[in-house]
């Protein structure tokens, strides 16, 4: 199957930090590396602040099912730039451009329908996403995505469609 892989802190403790691991890096460090911003979304909850960020290594990458999503905390600045802390990552792999990956809202069993879900979806021009083919929670408590194990009753908001702009 087509998808997303996650790699938690938790998952690197056991195995060992790989050389192309994200997590606990600042993003002076991430963007040291060479990686882009594709996407950003910034967080305000549980009086920190958080964001979600889609990277690649070179601009023709973004968006094309290479790349990475990050779960990053604030922790500080540098002047007048934010730094944050990676907190966890998924490596992104799938087969653009008949499936993509996006943030947004869902609702369906075993989903919280004021979360914030990652989802590797099937391309759909409509309202809302039906073909989810994987989904994370974020999870700013834990710092980390979590996969969800049964979407087949889930619907996604596609936050792009002019109807829901």
């Amino acid at each position: 199957m087509v998808g997303l892989e996650p790699q938690s802190s938790r998952d690197l403790k056991r195995t060992g930090v790989s050389e192309s691991s994200l997590i606990g890096k600042t993003t002076v460090e991430v963007a040291n590396l060479g990686w882009l911003s594709c996407a950003l979304t910034y967080i305000n909850i549980y009086k920190s602040k958080y964001s979600i960020v889609i990277l690649a290594k070179s601009q023709e990458e973004c968006g094309n099912g290479k790349g990475k999503i990050l779960l990053e905390r604030y922790i500080g600045r540098n002047g007048n730039k934010m730094i944050f802390e990676v907190l966890d990552e998924i490596n992104i792999k799938s087969t653009y451009p008949e499936n993509e990956y996006i943030w947004t809202s869902c609702e369906g069993k075993g989903v919280d329908r004021e979360g914030l879900y990652i989802i590797n979806y099937k391309v759909q021009q409509q309202a809302k996403f039906t073909s989810i083919l994987e989904l994370w929670a974020v999870d700013l408590k834990a710092g980390k995505f979590i996969q969800e194990s049964n979407v087949d009753s889930v619907t996604c908001l596609n936050p792009i469609h002019p109807d829901n702009l």
